[in-house]
């Protein structure tokens, strides 16, 4: 049996939530992975917002979307991801689609700089607000950097914290891995 990779089942449960010329966000653009994958689901139509405080994450973002002629939709702010409400425009707040989180260092960078638990946290708290009812969110943990398990914690913490009435959550982890596996996070927010 073959299991796919956490952040396939990422792409594949935010895509269930996103039409043609949706408002999404990456919130860690890292390599730009899940910022083209996106980029195509909302369209010429559609508007992406992605963060990241690396030059390095943005330079490679915007290089691996030019070749795909889906920059135009794209905005990318050389921000932290707890400043997303300040930088995505008040009349997106509430109708987010989708917002993607993958979280640690940015591969192929310098391992020290890494996502925190404190603004974290605050991110996802400001993504709790701005996603749309049905929306839907991803947070990928990984475990195995220094601070990893403590933010991976935390998250999990803040996913268990989320109102049973008005999201659906479920993890996935992989078993079979021989040490830190990640840990992905798909929560929907209800509609009302």
């Amino acid at each position: 049996m073959t299991r796919k990779p956490l952040t396939k089942l990422a792409q594949e449960f935010i895509a269930e939530a996103i039409t043609s010329g949706d408002t999404v966000i990456d919130a860690t653009l890292g390599n730009g992975h899940d910022t083209l994958y996106l980029a195509a689901l909302v369209g010429p139509t559609g508007k992406l917002f992605g963060f990241d405080v690396q030059q390095q994450a943005i330079a490679q973002t915007e290089k691996r979307l030019s070749l795909e002629g889906l920059e135009k939709s794209a905005q990318l702010f050389l921000q932290g991801h707890e400043q997303m409400t300040q930088w995505v425009p008040a009349e997106h707040h509430g109708r987010i689609s989708a917002i993607m989180f993958n979280l640690g260092y940015l591969p192929g960078g310098d391992k020290a700089h890494t996502t925190l638990p404190t603004t974290t946290i605050k991110a996802l708290d400001c993504a709790k607000e701005l996603l749309a009812p049905g929306g839907r969110m991803t947070i990928l943990a990984y475990i195995g950097h220094p601070g990893g398990r403590d933010e991976a914690n935390q998250v999990e913490h803040w996913v268990n914290g989320l109102e049973s009435g008005q999201w659906h959550y479920h993890s996935v982890q992989p078993e079979n891995m021989k040490s830190n596996p990640p840990k992905l996070y798909c929560c929907e927010k209800l509609q009302s």
